[in-house]
């Protein structure tokens, strides 16, 4: 562990967040290993296992329906019917259907939707009530046995410095489909449209054939199995506010060798809640006000020129031909200003943002000044390069508005990914705290390395 007083790091897999107590996070920005992009080297840990399970490893996933009565192994499945060869050292529990390996490579998109939910279980438990998540997450493509992603903050250009798996061989998917990894783990997080690994149907004939088989270790097996999903159907059921989804525009994509369809040029950046209500400072991430609306608005005016200065068409100050000169835009005139519902609390230090419980209908009150237009949902911010990272790593004007929209100073920031350190460098920058989790050391240390001497926005 490294701490400085403003930003701590754990060397160690963020499944166990037990550093942290509950509801002390103000907000969270993170990008988690892309499914199907590369193997980190990292050690490989242990996904939804049965407490207690002593654990019998294979590289295929057993029926467990089919299992003899003395307890030996049936047929399994086959590797292909879950998609992704499993020849990346990952296993299965014969005994209790846990995965053993790296977040990114799991054999099916739904098998890593689910581990990453794991992870957002522990995310819940931290965050505040009033906190918000910032989720980005790459997205790639079905391309049989040869393998490709769609680019993004873990991608890179060359491929021997990024080892792929074998394929992205999704069943269902046709090659050359995009798979919509970041959709369907927004709609997990949002309880809609969730498909466990195995379907309860599967598991549920695994069950029937168990019992007419008089074989109880595997009923058993297979009930605390079905115990475990509906669990996690419960935890999603009360899930997350997918709030708003946020287009990445990057100027300087990777480039793509594709001609039958555009070079991708965006990712997702994903805003979530756990509750209706919750922190969000528009005012600090406004954008600034247009050209073309200063041409157009209200001006104060004065300055220098004299009172006989008459401008000209290609003249700044010209507005109607009338005499202007040191025009400047006025902003209290011209900003666009919003009625307030019914119920909100606008009172000083409620930034305008967290409303009372039982509001009721919209009523005509005072306005709310709004110096700038509210951010939007295209940001258009280019990669960052870090000298001494490996890979690409997040541009710190990507960090930097989600930091100021989440958060106020003095509080605390997480990265359970934390990679090369960029969010806990911002969050330093802008004088919040920050705790990270990054189980590679490589990685560890080079964040602790650049995150020793950072100089505050004040």
């Amino acid at each position: 562990m490294y701490s400085n007083g403003m930003v701590t790091i754990y060397n160690k897999s963020c499944l166990d967040m037990s550093d942290i107590p509950g509801e002390s996070i103000q907000t969270v920005v993170t990008s988690p290993p892309y499914w199907g992009l590369r193997d980190y080297g990292t050690e490989p840990l242990i996904w939804g296992e049965k407490e207690g399970c002593k654990h019998t490893w294979g590289d295929t996933l057993p029926r467990a329906g089919y299992r003899s009565s003395d307890g030996s192994p049936g047929p399994k499945q086959s590797k292909g019917s879950y998609g992704r060869d499993n020849d990346n050292g990952s296993q299965f529990c014969q005994l209790c259907g846990a995965w053993k390996g790296c977040l990114g490579l799991e054999p099916t998109p739904e098998l890593y939707v689910e581990n990453i939910l794991e992870i957002f279980r522990e995310v819940k438990r931290v965050l505040r009530d009033d906190g918000i998540v910032w989720l980005n997450l790459g997205d790639t493509y079905n391309s049989g046995r040869n393998g490709g992603w769609a680019g993004g903050k873990h991608g890179i250009s060359k491929p021997e410095n990024a080892p792929r798996q074998s394929g992205t061989n999704v069943p269902g998917l046709k090659p050359k489909d995009l798979i919509g990894i970041p959709w369907r783990f927004a709609f997990a997080l949002q309880g809609f449209a969730v498909v466990p690994f195995k379907s309860f149907s599967v598991w549920a004939e695994d069950l029937r054939l168990a019992r007419e088989n008089r074989d109880w270790e595997a009923v058993k097996i297979i009930e605390d199995k079905l115990r475990r999903m509906d669990l996690l159907s419960r935890f999603i059921s009360d899930g997350w506010y997918l709030r708003c989804d946020i287009i990445w525009s990057k100027p300087n994509p990777m480039p793509e060798s594709v001609r039958d369809r555009p070079t991708r040029a965006h990712e997702y950046i994903f805003l979530l809640s756990k509750s209706a209500r919750y922190y969000y400072d528009a005012d600090a991430i406004r954008d600034p006000v247009a050209e073309s609306t200063i041409g157009r608005g209200p001006v104060s005016f004065g300055g220098e020129k004299g009172r006989n200065y008459q401008p000209d068409k290609s003249d700044p100050n010209y507005r109607n031909g009338s005499e202007q000169w040191g025009r400047t835009f006025d902003y209290q005139a011209s900003c666009k200003k919003i009625k307030v519902p019914s119920g909100w609390d606008t009172a000083e230090g409620a930034y305008g943002t967290i409303h009372r419980d039982g509001r009721g209908e919209p009523e005509y009150q005072d306005y709310v000044e709004m110096p700038g237009r509210n951010k939007r949902t295209v940001w258009t911010i280019a990669t960052q390069p870090y000298p001494e990272a490996h890979f690409a790593t997040f541009p710190e004007a990507l960090i930097e508005p989600c930091i100021l929209a989440g958060s106020r100073s003095g509080d605390t920031v997480l990265d359970p990914f934390l990679g090369s350190g960029t969010t806990a460098w911002v969050a330093q920058r802008l004088g919040r705290r920050c705790i990270g989790y990054e189980l590679s050391a490589e990685y560890c240390e080079l964040a602790v390395k650049r995150n020793q001497q950072v100089g505050m926005v004040l």
